[in-house]
């Protein structure tokens, strides 16, 4: 019973771990999850600003990724088209008018 406690915890301990981890990846990779708008860097330009979320274009190939702001955390991921594709600028202002 005691073993089982043991590994539970660490098991525990182990995930909070990746997780902090790949969270302070994300903060050293974008670092446009902050409240200044229009803010452009070498890599992403912010083009839609929310309270909850923000789309970045990658100046490069004009993909688009959509980032979810929660207090202290939030989460990344590419925006995709209907087809399974990833969405890019052009496609995304085609849409959306």
């Amino acid at each position: 019973m005691k073993g089982d406690w043991i590994v539970y915890r660490k098991t525990i301990v182990v995930s909070l771990a990746i997780s902090v981890l790949c969270n302070l990846l994300i903060l050293l990779l974008i670092p446009g999850c902050s409240s200044e708008n229009d803010v452009t860097d070498n890599q992403f330009t912010i083009i839609s600003r929310d309270l909850r979320f923000s789309i970045y274009k990658e100046n490069n190939t004009d993909i688009l990724y959509i980032c979810y702001h929660a207090g202290y955390g939030g989460g990344l991921t590419i925006m995709m088209d209907n087809d399974g594709l990833p969405l890019n600028y052009t496609k995304w202002k085609e849409l959306s008018k």
